[in-house]
């Protein structure tokens, strides 16, 4: 949200500026009804955020990694765990970015929305009741009333100016005055073309823009010169076939209107003095409604949209991420206790004597080619499986491709279905991350041979429209215990906008505050999220974890069957961004469920969650088991 104002009202206070300072010149060169528009095109650069990504335009994005001091002992990365990543590294990972406890107290920009809501109430509250006071005020003091073009024309003793009043049903207000039937008729034509051009609703938009933006000095100027060219159009219409000395009847009859009361929201014929110079300047000069003047507002139009968009966009465009452990970078696993030409000889698949051969499980990146992880919780873009391979076997050069990194050369194969994505920039990016942030650390040694020595190899990649849930069994022998049973089966895969909305039954939607069990729990322990459900035949209990936070980038997720009292399933370390499914085996269908859920860390915490029911049929062709 606070990107969204910050944005907008950039990149409409510098379209205003140029027509602010360049209104006398730009009203004579375009016409009052093109720099009117012109102000149209304003107002909506105030509400509509046009952002271009700076990024795409840079030949390369710039890396920046955090030292790791060393490659510590980790376990590869599996596809049997959920999201990749290890659960037993939460807890520390956990301490490591501790906040305080006082966190649930509301942010900077959480205040900041709250007095810019506030503000923006208040305006729109001021104007709009001042509005219909006055709406009131005239109708009731109606004198006699004709037509003008099928509008209403009443007469009231509260006002100075003829105006046009009222949204859906319109009015023309002409005060009681005595006055030639002339400069009448003139008042009346004025203020029919008003009508004609939309301008109530016009100028209703710009109060909306001036509450929004009401902290912005700049927005209360675009109102004023908004409402301003749109009296220059009028002008134009209207005199566009007079002769000099009927214009300058119709500059009378404005100027004996003239009165310093404005009102915000309708169309008057009053204004200030230095405005009405301006008009009469206007009125009295040639028609320009010439080609010329038509290709230059349109050049104009667009040059005015092009330098906000890219003015607002570079001042707001997000910086690169850093790329740090468990923030976006990959690396290949080492094993610190095994010499270094044996992890060479692992990862590029050499077998030694009883030892398997290092391999990784699919990885998920976003669309800057970093991977998704526990402080890198954005939008999966793709599903990638890779390996490195050692380089004496024989690659396709039509699969393959040179990459150089830090001044190294990095050979990358595509295998099989894999080979359509040899040119796509964001893997190319995830490669080019990796290396970088390998390089940067420790044992950069390792790396260096498995670059002159391997192939770094693209198995699969699958794009978000086609994640799949990954299946297993849902079976207690994951606890001590000597008789382990077949409670049906769950899976888990990665939220994404691809996913089916239409939940059969929905159990619970919003933010919960977990209580901070940690390493403690056994998966019985925690709150309850929502009410216990009885799971049919043909129903699937699904759980969104939805959002996280940097205190607790996981959650401990169980489900019981409260029916037996058993805990059917158990994932310690939940991500943000996933969902995950349960379906009961047949002697369990028709029993009762409840999920319990709990911080990873030491505090309690806030998480995003959803819980409902889906229908198998609606997922299950997905599924790769």
């Amino acid at each position: 949200m606070t990107d969204w104002l910050l944005g907008t009202t950039l990149a409409g206070s510098i379209a205003s500026l140029v027509l602010i300072v360049l209104r006398s010149r730009l009203a004579k060169l375009l016409g009052g009804r093109r720099y009117y528009a012109l102000w149209l095109m304003v107002l909506l650069l105030y509400l509509i955020p046009l952002q271009l990504d700076i990024q795409a335009f840079s030949p390369q994005r710039e890396v920046y990694v955090e030292q790791t001091g060393g490659y510590p002992a980790v376990t590869p990365e599996t596809t049997g765990s959920s999201g990749n990543m290890e659960a037993a590294a939460s807890s520390t990972l956990v301490a490591e970015n501790r906040i305080p406890a006082d966190h649930f107290s509301l942010s900077a920009d959480q205040w900041l929305l709250i007095i810019w809501a506030t503000g923006a109430a208040l305006m729109l509250g001021r104007y709009f009741l001042g509005y219909v006071r006055f709406k009131q005020t005239v109708t009731q003091t109606v004198v006699h009333s004709s037509l003008k073009g099928h509008i209403p024309v009443v007469v009231s003793s509260h006002i100075h100016s003829p105006m046009l009043i009222g949204f859906r049903k319109p009015r023309i207000v002409m005060p009681d005055k005595i006055v030639g039937s002339s400069a009448y008729q003139l008042a009346l034509e004025h203020e029919r073309i008003h009508h004609q051009q939309k301008d109530a609703w016009i100028k209703l938009l710009a109060v909306v823009v001036n509450s929004v933006h009401w902290y912005n000095p700049l927005s209360y100027l675009a109102l004023s010169y908004a409402a301003e060219a749109c009296e220059y159009a009028v002008d134009e219409q209207i005199t566009r076939q007079m002769k000099p000395e009927d214009k300058k009847r119709y500059s009378e009859m404005i100027l004996y209107y003239a009165s310093q009361r404005v009102y915000a929201m309708n169309n008057s014929l009053a204004q200030p003095k230095k405005q009405l110079y301006r008009r009469f300047s206007l009125i009295m000069t040639k028609d320009k409604n010439s080609p010329k003047s038509a290709v230059a507002g349109v050049m104009l139009a667009v040059i005015l949209a092009v330098v906000s968009v890219f003015a607002s966009s570079a001042v707001f465009a997000e910086p690169p991420k850093a790329l740090k452990l468990y923030a976006g970078a990959m690396r290949t696993y080492y094993d610190p206790t095994k010499p270094l030409e044996e992890n060479v000889q692992h990862t590029l698949g050499h077998y030694f004597a009883n030892k398997m051969r290092v391999t990784e499980g699919p990885v998920y990146i976003d669309a800057n080619g970093l991977k998704i992880d526990y402080y890198n919780r954005t939008q999966p873009y793709y599903r990638i499986t890779k390996k490195w391979q050692d380089n004496n076997v024989d690659i396709a050069d039509s699969a393959a491709l040179t990459l150089s990194v830090k001044g190294r050369e990095l050979k990358v194969a595509f295998a099989g279905k894999a080979a359509a994505y040899k040119n796509d920039e964001i893997i190319k990016e995830m490669i080019v991350n990796q290396i970088t942030f390998e390089l940067a650390n420790d044992n950069h040694a390792f790396i260096d041979e498995l670059l002159q020595r391997g192939v770094y190899v693209i198995d699969e990649v699958v794009a978000a429209k086609d994640f799949a849930f990954q299946v297993r069994t849902a079976s207690n022998n994951e606890i001590i215990t000597s008789n382990p049973k077949n409670f049906g089966y769950v899976g888990w895969k990665p939220l994404t906008d691809y996913d089916a909305k239409s939940e059969t039954s929905k159990l619970f939607s919003g933010m919960v505050t977990l209580p901070a069990i940690g390493n403690t729990s056994d998966g019985t322990e925690g709150k309850v999220i929502g009410k216990a459900l009885v799971l049919k035949s043909g129903k699937t209990l699904t759980i969104d974890v939805k959002e996280t936070t940097d205190l607790t980038p996981t959650v401990s997720l169980s489900i019981v069957d409260q029916t037996t009292g058993e805990l059917v399933y158990w994932e310690p370390a939940a991500p943000s961004g996933w969902r995950y499914i349960y379906t009961p085996s047949k002697p369990y269908v028709g029993h009762s469920f409840k999920v319990i859920a709990s911080a990873s860390g030491e505090q309690q915490d806030q998480v995003s969650m959803e819980i409902f029911t889906y229908k198998i049929g609606e997922w299950e062709t997905s599924v790769t088991r």
